[in-house]
């Protein structure tokens, strides 16, 4: 009997480490599965790069001298209107202040690529577009931040009869960069 009772434990601890072993193989881990796809796309109103101000000599300047126009996102274009130079020599300059407002990208204005064209009566006037801050080399205007861009007119003789009038024309481009920090 006490055979018996001894095979029937083996028996018992057998069949209890079966069932254990079939019972863990039977319960196992899950297994988890994420697929997606991520997409971005440029979106022109995202780079908000506008005029925001314009001085003459150092004085912020009435509309009547100079202006810049509201458009889209904001203005980005402006007139100027220079009136008393008599003497050769004499110079005015307009500082538009260029105000970046886009959350992440910075804007850059390559010098190289402002252009002062379409000047009528050369003969009395010279007309230079630059940077006025730093070593005058590019302009770069981080999110947040202000640039300018200065329009120097020379008078390069003393008009002697009539008055002397001239038009130009001076364009240059912000080109957006994207950010080089992330969030995190």
């Amino acid at each position: 009997m006490k055979r018996k009772r001894k095979g029937l434990v083996v028996l018992a601890i057998v069949a209890m480490v079966a069932i254990l072993g079939v019972g863990y193989a039977a319960i196992t881990g899950v297994r988890f599965t994420i697929n997606g796809n991520a997409s971005a796309e440029g979106n022109q109103s995202a780079f908000n790069v506008h005029f925001s101000a314009v001085n003459y000599n150092g004085d912020e300047v009435s509309t009547t001298t100079a202006k810049h126009t509201e458009n889209q996102n904001g203005a980005q274009s402006g007139t100027f209107s220079i009136t008393g130079l008599t003497t050769k020599g004499e110079r005015a300059v307009f500082t538009y202040e260029i105000k970046n407002e886009s959350s992440d990208l910075t804007a850059t204005i390559p010098i190289d690529a402002i252009k002062v064209s379409g000047l009528k009566n050369e003969d009395y006037f010279a007309v230079n577009a630059y940077n006025p801050v730093g070593d005058g080399g590019n302009i770069v205007i981080n999110p947040g931040e202000t640039g300018q861009i200065a329009v120097e007119v020379e008078l390069l003789k003393t008009p002697i009869s009539a008055v002397a009038t001239g038009d130009v024309t001076i364009t240059f481009t912000a080109n957006p960069t994207e950010s080089t920090t992330t969030n995190g």
